[in-house]
């Protein structure tokens, strides 16, 4: 189970995009969000991945910085998503700050991005 991490780092840069869901019979598109300029990678890219309401967390694999929520679909949950570079997919331990600054990863540390609020700003907490 997530537990929210206290500790505020930051309100994130963040850039809004469509994103499809599949929902029973048919597909549709919701409005999400990610940190500015950091897709997800696995297979593929997942350009807008923060949906409203959603918690998630971030830990350092040895590899990379695996993003994960307890609300994704069991199809998403299935796959193994890192912070990336949204133009050659290489892999991102930083977070760009709504000043401008960029905020480097601990790998020590694990991460939370969520909104205190709904519809508000998206944030970075840690323990």
């Amino acid at each position: 189970m997530t537990t929210k991490q206290d500790t505020l780092l930051a309100v994130l840069d963040v850039e809004i995009g469509p994103i499809s869901e599949t929902d029973g019979p048919g597909t549709h598109q919701i409005i999400a969000a990610r940190p500015a300029n950091r897709p997800l990678r696995n297979d593929g890219v997942w350009r807008h991945w923060m949906a409203q309401g959603y918690v998630y967390d971030l830990r350092h694999d040895g590899t990379g910085w695996h993003v994960t929520s307890e609300q994704w679909t069991e199809r998403e949950a299935a796959h193994l998503y890192r912070l990336a570079e949204p133009k050659d997919g290489a892999l991102r331990g930083d977070l760009p700050d709504q000043d401008g600054n960029t905020i480097p990863l601990d790998t020590a540390r694990t991460y939370q991005i969520r909104q205190e609020i709904p519809g508000g700003a998206w944030k970075l907490f840690t323990a």
